[in-house]
């Protein structure tokens, strides 16, 4: 039983302004772009054309980027991932970005706005050099002390 025919469905995806992207084939060969593919560090890189495929490695040019070289069990993931997540991961970039954006006009702001008004700091304390100590002179007080007392040498037996 048939709802609506694929012209009426084109028309609704048209109408409501979803885009998919399409899929990565499963059957890649060299010289083949991927118009848009989910890379390792889930950033969206686009043009990503197949240099090589050899001995379980696959080697990759994005557009405006040097070539990299990934197995073929990661490379099968980056395709999986871009195949089913690609909105999510563009709806991730797109809050990043936006975080950004929003730390970067907080801290603009901050930077205009007054300095917040401190006391002015305290000058520190002068410590005098050290003077060396002078040789106490004689005092009468000195002179008035008792002379010293001497012991008796002992008697020989």
């Amino acid at each position: 039983m048939k709802f609506f025919s694929k012209s009426f469905a084109l028309t609704l995806i048209l109408a409501t302004g979803v885009t998919f992207a399409q899929p990565i084939p499963s059957q890649l060969k060299p010289g083949d772009v991927i118009p848009e593919m989910v890379w390792k560090n889930r950033t969206i890189k686009k043009n990503v054309k197949i240099i090589n495929l050899i001995a379980g490695r696959v080697i990759l040019k994005p557009e405006g980027s040097s070539t990299e070289q990934f197995r073929l069990d990661e490379f099968q993931k980056l395709v999986q991932l871009t195949n089913t997540n690609l909105e999510k991961v563009r709806a991730e970039i797109k809050e990043k970005q936006r975080q950004l954006e929003a730390a970067a006009e907080a801290t603009a702001a901050a930077q205009q706005s007054p300095p917040v008004s401190t006391p002015a700091p305290v000058p520190p304390v002068p410590v005098p050099s050290p003077i060396p100590a002078a040789t106490p002179a004689a005092t009468p007080a000195a002179a008035q002390q008792s002379p010293p007392v001497s012991t008796p040498a002992p008697v020989p037996p």
